[in-house]
């Protein structure tokens, strides 16, 4: 009988033991769960999902009031449900969530003293509860915890899964900005810039992508904030160009930021103008050439001064001298010696027409 109460101690020393301590295998925390009168929710939550539904049972009447105090609303409860991620609480005070240290110099709260372990006393709703760090309660190295990150990738609230005991402290914020956007004009290609940026992320923010928008609709995106990016336009104007910095937080968060030192000008001049071609000048046309009088070339040939005298054949028709004896136009009838006379005129005609061709062609 002794000995068989003798075992049932010893195993529910064994077991305490375990349960207060924790068991770090593989480089992941695990931890029994807390059945005993100092956890917040008797024997704890395995999932965000368990720890919601036995706040809400509230069996020990008090779990809204005190998780509220630390910073989980009753409103945020299913937010927690389906966002919380598991991470680890150490003993050295780290919140460490995805590699990511979230939260130094924990600390966490109980139902009872725990003898020296506990440090101090903290009133929530009317009630005392008692504080301690992790490295005065915690026995093992570490132990399982649940996280829920606000939207900066900020704790917002976290709780150990051995006992459902709240657990803060000095939480991390991630940093992260959009500094500058520097744009430079390329040498030999018109109207086309270089693009750079400078940024910054820390505290367990980092840069997931960057995206240009160059202020005619048009944007590119790169992963790195080490590559350039050249742009050209296409036409004239003021564009606005700008630069959003992506970035991915503690607890799958993703923010995105810019500023007003990430957008800067663009003036695209226009084009200059292309001269005209100037028009060929007609070439003028050669005035034809008037016809001359026969006789004398210095008359038009439809000039009334042109050709013979009337009266004697062997001047001009503009002579000074033509006028003067004019022969009649018409010829007396005088018998036969008219007729011989009619016949030496004839002869003479004839004569001074030789001389006239002769002259004509001497003058061709």
């Amino acid at each position: 009988m002794k000995i068989t109460t003798l075992k049932k101690l010893f195993v529910s020393a064994l077991a305490v033991s375990v349960l207060a301590t924790g068991i770090a295998t593989g480089g992941k925390a695990y931890a029994a769960q807390d059945c005993d009168n100092n956890a917040i929710i008797y024997c704890g939550a395995t999932s965000p999902n368990e720890f919601v539904s036995k706040v809400k049972a509230n069996d020990k009447g008090d779990l809204p009031a005190i998780y509220q105090d630390f910073g989980l609303a009753p409103a945020e409860y299913q937010q927690f449900a389906t966002s919380a991620k598991m991470g680890t609480a150490y003993k050295d005070g780290r919140i460490v969530v995805d590699g990511q240290t979230v939260a130094t110099n924990a600390w966490s709260i109980g139902r009872e003293k725990n003898g020296k372990s506990y440090k101090w006393d903290v009133n929530i709703n009317g009630k005392t509860y008692y504080g301690s760090k992790n490295s005065d309660v915690f026995r093992g190295n570490s132990i399982p915890v649940m996280v829920m990150f606000d939207n900066t990738g900020t704790m917002k609230f976290a709780a150990l899964t051995a006992c459902g005991n709240p657990i803060t402290g000095d939480k991390i914020k991630p940093n992260y900005s959009c500094d500058l956007l520097t744009k430079t004009a390329v040498a030999g290609k018109a109207n086309t810039y270089r693009f750079t940026t400078k940024a910054s992320a820390s505290n367990g923010a980092s840069v997931s992508k960057v995206v240009y928008e160059f202020g005619d609709g048009t944007s590119r995106t790169v992963t790195s904030l080490s590559t350039p990016v050249e742009y050209t336009y296409s036409k004239p104007g003021a564009y606005t160009a700008k630069v959003t910095v992506y970035t991915k937080l503690p607890g799958n968060q993703n923010a995105t930021v810019t500023s007003s030192n990430c957008q800067t000008t663009v003036t695209v001049p226009q084009p200059p103008k292309t001269p005209e071609t100037p028009k060929t000048p007609e070439t003028p046309k050669t005035p034809e050439t008037p016809a001359v009088c026969e006789t004398d070339k210095s008359l038009p040939a439809d000039s009334p001064d042109c050709g013979v005298c009337p009266a004697n054949p062997e001047l001009l028709k503009n002579a000074a001298d033509c006028g003067k004896g004019e022969t009649p136009t018409e010829l007396p009838s005088t018998g036969a010696g008219s007729v011989i006379a009619l016949f030496a005129g004839t002869s003479a005609l004839g004569t001074l027409a030789y001389r006239l061709y002769l002259r004509r062609k001497l003058m061709a």
